[in-house]
């Protein structure tokens, strides 16, 4: 792990494995999570030939946590965190990976930076909207009845919505100690800071049109937090014909782990193709 300093002064934790040579996937994992969700990436034959890059995004895991609402609840935040790092680590250009809220947030970075240094973008159950109409049509049920608990401050009552969070986000049950694994590192990330996170409105459809790069977003089939509507949304609003999705049977919100074989190979195959 290294710390880099972002251009507002929040420190961001940043974890490298692979090809120094190699081409930078950039991995940027979603709500309330940590770098710690891609092991199955960056301990994998992934980096036999890439470069694999990840970060705790800020208010996450190892990252800083700005005590402000000022500090999450805007575009230009992420986007000059992810320049940072970029800039940090010398990186020229990089697929963008992300899962989940990480397809917002890559939004905040070509809005505020362009595509300069993006190779490729390649998503994982990604949304590319926030709490606009749209969105509302792109989560499933259980996102509600966990999310009011993972704001509580008293530590039962989010600890207990957090698990039903978590429980939600595969297919089939992770084993205990994987479980386990994911609940600790959710639990860095403090109940208010989800809360500015999850208050900003985000359409990002003027961005998603603007791509020029090819994108992929891989969506379980079986996915119930974030429905697989939201990657045909995306998908659908790129202008260029070098856009696909790709679903998984059988797979939750979690294709990168509960897929790993194949969504490694699928990522593979798309920087390989750029």
């Amino acid at each position: 792990m290294q710390i880099i300093e972002s251009k507002d002064g929040t420190t961001l934790a940043v974890y490298e494995s692979g090809r120094a040579e190699g081409m930078p996937l950039f991995l940027i994992h979603g709500f309330s999570q940590a770098a710690m969700c891609w092991r199955r990436q960056t301990e994998s034959a992934l980096a036999d030939e890439f470069r694999v890059v990840s970060l705790d995004v800020r208010g996450h895991g190892a990252s800083g946590k700005p005590g402000v609402a000022g500090a999450y609840d805007n575009s230009r935040s992420f986007a000059d965190d992810f320049e940072s790092v970029l800039d940090a680590l010398d990186i020229e250009s990089a697929v963008l990976v992300g899962w989940s809220m990480g397809g917002n947030w890559i939004c905040d970075y070509l809005r505020h930076y362009g595509e300069g240094r993006v190779r490729g973008i390649f998503l994982a159950g990604a949304t590319t909207q926030q709490g606009t109409d749209i969105s509302q049509e792109m989560f499933g049920a259980t996102v509600g009845e966990s999310l009011g608990g993972m704001f509580e401050p008293d530590p039962q009552t989010n600890i207990a919505a957090t698990q039903a969070f978590l429980r939600a986000c595969t297919a089939a049950p992770l084993p205990p100690e994987e479980f386990s694994d994911f609940l600790g590192f959710n639990m860095l990330t403090p109940p208010e800071i989800r809360q500015w996170v999850l208050n900003r409105v985000a359409d990002n459809s003027d961005v998603v049109a603007k791509i020029t790069v090819p994108v992929t977003q891989v969506h379980g089939s079986n996915d119930g937090i974030v429905l697989p509507f939201a990657g045909e949304y995306t998908i659908q609003g790129i202008s260029h014909d070098r856009g696909e999705l790709i679903l998984y049977d059988d797979t939750g919100h979690c294709a990168f782990w509960e897929r790993a074989d194949r969504f490694n190979a699928d990522l593979a195959a798309f920087a390989q193709g750029i």
